[in-house]
């Protein structure tokens, strides 16, 4: 009775695991110009239809996993603050149900803002409790010469 136990124990517990184990995509993002690893990014595992499957952040490592539950197509998707979202397209089958997309370069979104002046006229009145004070240097004044 107790190998019996013991064998259908030992059964479950590998039909689990190999369940666990299936459809999972891996990778690395990293900035595509200094070639560090960009951690807390966003990385989703998306159907063709754009509906998410899966989502995680990446580690300090840039690295990530993500899980299905069955086989298809997926689109796996890394977006962060400064960086143009990066896509690639995989197929999970029974055969090939783990893939490892390697080091992914996600490229910078930098765009450059013109030049801002601030312009302001300073108070010539202001009031303050029961205190009303003049500023000299806001009225215009005839230059001595």
């Amino acid at each position: 009775m107790k190998r019996n136990f013991l064998l259908l124990l030992l059964s479950f517990a590998m039909a689990v695991s190999a369940v666990a184990q299936r459809y999972v995509v891996t990778g690395q993002a990293f900035d595509g110009k200094s070639r560090n690893a960009v951690d807390f990014a966003s990385a989703v595992l998306l159907r063709t239809d754009s509906s998410a499957v899966a989502a995680t952040t990446t580690n300090d490592d840039g690295s990530f996993t993500l899980q299905a539950k069955e086989a298809g197509h997926y689109i796996v998707k890394l977006s962060y603050v400064g960086f143009k979202p990066f896509t690639r397209s995989v197929e999970l089958t029974a055969d090939k149900d783990s893939i490892n997309l390697g080091t992914l370069l996600m490229a910078s979104n930098d765009k450059v803002l013109g030049t801002a002046t601030v312009t302001a006229t300073a108070a010539r009145v202001e009031q303050k409790d029961d205190t009303t004070m003049f500023s000299a240097s806001a009225s215009r004044m005839p230059s001595s010469s």
